[in-house]
């Protein structure tokens, strides 16, 4: 449990501080953003640390600090600013694409560095460029483009954040989306306002026209207050929670969507009366999936020890990874109305899957295997995180109780954090949704990471 702990604080220093949701424990590896800062030179500091650091204690958690830190200077070292010009910008490809060789040069001296201490990382590096738009006021309606061509130039560049000067809102393009945008619209182009607290967000076709649904998902960063914060959409004549991730260091909650419509944030109270006897930990993490609507109670009460259908946790599933699509058809020949849209929307974005019989069976318990393989192939597909060569060293504690096909997604769940094997859970019966809540989260908390320093 402590290594789990441990990787949450890591990534998420503001669930710490604020809902108080994971303990501070000691480590003895640690990196101070504060201090590197005030060395001036990123890369001496991790050098300097390293040197003191013995390559085979490193834990998972350690490494995943290390993989957040590399992308992190890598991209403060690629920085670009743009000026923006009757409050509208055109994003210049070739710039940016410079950076992105900048970037990558940056990511070749901290793989030597680990090479030379003998360091292998958990996970795949990530591109996170930064692109700082100065001049754009958002009281009035602000236009971000790029055209066909200067989206060539960005089809391999990993993720890209164009972030507005001031409060720091932001637009954030990943390269699956760029490829989507280019090829079915050939331009992006999208206008942001805010009135007090609202954003207002359009997406626009080749032809300036607003479109309802865009085809590709857009991060957006607008200003929040707490990590209890959660974003919530007017469109389509009607109002839903989105959820969102809280970033301490920007004081921001990120979100992703394609639907042109209203957005705000606010902090619902939800009032949950039967968890009293769990831990402070077990209640602020239902508190949190809760009041995203990720998992809801019932009358006031969670239910904690009851099991999880699969389509409540394919409901779960699809708000975390902002998938909804109110457009998708689903082939499942017994999925009911009520749940529709959201087995439609996970058979659409490939989350689960259902039977060679072509039913989804949504009324049945998912078993605490389900769950944990599910997560796991999120972070390997989604994270670039990779599964461990020895998988009998995170399984010990199964006594070869784990069926065969779920055997590397559940050590890469126990190294990573996502799974306590502590909680004693037979995990071929069906999972309770306490369980289920802790593993969400841990899933979420990795998917969604934030650097602990602002960018600015």
């Amino acid at each position: 449990m402590k290594n789990v702990l441990k990787h949450i604080a890591a990534a998420a220093l503001i669930i710490i501080n604020i809902i108080s949701v994971i303990p501070a424990y000691a480590k003895d590896f640690n990196i101070d953003y504060d201090k590197a800062f005030r060395k001036r030179n990123l890369f001496a500091y991790l050098e300097n640390i390293l040197s003191d650091a013995d390559a085979e204690s490193l834990s998972s958690g350690d490494l995943s600090d290390i993989a957040d830190y590399i992308e992190y200077a890598a991209g403060i070292a690629s920085i670009t600013e743009v000026m923006a010009a009757d409050n509208s910008v055109d994003i210049d490809g070739e710039v940016v694409k410079n950076k992105d060789a900048a970037y990558t040069n940056e990511i070749q001296r901290y793989t030597a560095l680990l090479s030379e201490y003998g360091i292998t990382l958990n996970r795949a590096l990530n591109t996170n460029l930064y692109v700082i738009i100065k001049g754009m006021d958002l009281s009035s309606y602000a236009n971000i483009t790029i055209t066909k061509s200067n989206l060539e130039k960005l089809r391999d560049i990993g993720t890209t954040r164009f972030i507005i000067e001031g409060k720091n809102e932001y637009i954030s393009l990943s390269k699956d989306t760029i490829n989507k945008i280019y090829n079915d619209y050939g331009i992006f182009s999208i206008q942001l306002q805010e009135h007090s607290g609202t954003y207002s967000v359009r997406f626009l076709d080749g032809e300036g026209r607003m479109v309802n649904k865009y085809a590709a998902d857009v991060g957006i960063g607008i200003p929040a207050n707490t990590p209890n914060s959660t974003v919530y959409i007017f469109f389509n004549n009607h109002q839903e929670n989105w959820g969102g991730q809280y970033d301490d260091a920007e004081k921001l909650i990120e979100f992703t969507t394609g639907y042109s419509g209203e957005y705000s944030v606010s902090e619902p109270d939800i009032a949950i009366n039967d968890i009293d006897g769990l831990s402070d930990y077990e209640k602020d993490v239902i508190k949190f999936m809760t009041v995203r609507q990720y998992l809801e109670p019932e009358n006031g009460l969670f239910h904690p020890t009851s099991t999880l259908s699969r389509y409540q946790f394919t409901q779960a599933l699809v708000r975390m990874m902002f998938a909804i699509d109110d457009e998708a058809v689903c082939t499942f020949s017994d999925v009911d109305s009520e749940n529709y849209r959201y087995i439609a929307s996970s058979e659409q974005k490939s989350i689960v899957k259902g039977y060679d019989d072509g039913t989804f069976r949504g009324n049945e318990a998912i078993t605490g295997e389900q769950v944990i393989a599910l997560a796991s192939r999120t972070i390997s597909e989604k994270n670039g995180y990779l599964y461990p060569d020895k998988i009998d060293t995170y399984l010990s504690f199964a006594g070869g109780n784990i069926a065969e096909w779920a055997e590397k997604e559940v050590a890469l769940a126990v190294r990573e954090g996502i799974y306590d094997p502590g909680t004693g859970l037979n995990l071929k019966e069906p999972i309770d949704r306490k369980n289920a809540a802790m593993i969400l989260y841990r899933l979420f908390m990795i998917m969604n990471n934030t650097p602990p320093m602002s960018v600015s």
